[in-house]
């Protein structure tokens, strides 16, 4: 059933955006370290609880990240850092919304002694800007580049503001980040990818969601396996860190080919696939305040 539902879901998606395509534009793009030393990120001023939009340029445009400051129960507290999956509007709190934080650290779970930021990446206030920048290779890692660059930041914050453990977490697209923060910056005291691993390549080209990348693409795989996959940088870091969790099932960030990729790092598993390990707010919880 996991396998089942990851496999259709991918297959109406794919009936949703029609030619709108992952990289039907352009595969062009610099690497990710020229990205990140490309902006020059600067935090607004935090001053309480709540939303803040950072904007920032670089050579391919203008682009539109946020955070939320949910709660900061103390400076003495350990903070975690949080990011999204692909395509959630990660500000909409409800229950029926695509929203993984929600289900993680929903109140009703009971409320965490801890500090909490939620991230919204750029072009995540809508699913049409969103499938309008996705058409070029450059503008998803600028996306994905910019994000890490404000998870460093809150992470720089927080710890000025003295919290004694900092944690950095996401899902899927925000594993993607989560990892991507490891490999370059390295700053947080834990991370906690979850379903997602350091060969995003593998989604892309070789995973039931290749379906939603441009033909065009394929015959440049080498070239896209270099510019994606950061397993090198990542393995240059011996902390012992990281603590993954990935799902059996998984038809999008497949089992066996991130857990290679974690190399020596204890990978934790759920009974799940991609979309059913989505919901299961609860178990990635458990995971999450275990790490912590």
């Amino acid at each position: 059933m996991h396998s089942f539902l990851d496999i259709i879901s991918v297959k109406m998606t794919a009936l949703g955006l029609g030619r709108k395509k992952f990289f039907r534009n352009s595969i062009k793009t610099p690497g990710y370290r020229a990205l990140l030393e490309e902006g020059s990120l600067e935090l607004p001023e935090i001053k309480g609880e709540g939303k803040y939009e950072v904007g920032i340029n670089n050579s391919f445009g203008q682009f539109d990240p946020a955070f939320d400051l949910v709660q900061w129960k103390g400076d003495n507290l350990p903070t975690i850092i949080y990011h999204h999956g692909n395509n959630e509007r990660p500000f909409n709190y409800k229950s029926w919304e695509k929203n993984s934080f929600f289900k993680i650290f929903n109140p009703r779970l009971g409320e965490m002694e801890a500090n909490l930021f939620n991230l919204r990446a750029p072009f995540h206030r809508s699913f049409k800007l969103y499938l309008d920048k996705i058409a070029d290779l450059n503008q998803f890692l600028s996306m994905i580049s910019l994000s890490t660059q404000l998870v460093q930041e809150l992470v720089l914050f927080s710890r000025e503001k003295g919290s004694p453990r900092i944690m950095v977490s996401g899902i899927s697209l925000g594993a993607w980040v989560t990892n991507l923060h490891r490999a370059f910056f390295n700053t947080a005291d834990a991370y906690v990818p979850l379903l997602g691993g350091p060969k995003p390549a593998d989604i892309l080209l070789d995973s039931v969601y290749s379906k939603l990348v441009a033909p065009e693409v394929f015959p440049h795989r080498e070239e896209i396996v270099s510019e994606l996959n950061f397993v090198d940088k990542f393995s240059e870091k011996k902390e012992n860190n990281v603590f993954p969790l990935l799902a059996l099932h998984d038809q999008i960030i497949r089992y066996e080919v991130q857990k290679e990729a974690y190399q020596s790092h204890l990978v934790a598993t759920i009974n799940k696939g991609h979309t059913t390990g989505f919901l299961a707010g609860k178990e990635l919880r458990r995971h999450i305040e275990k790490a912590l």
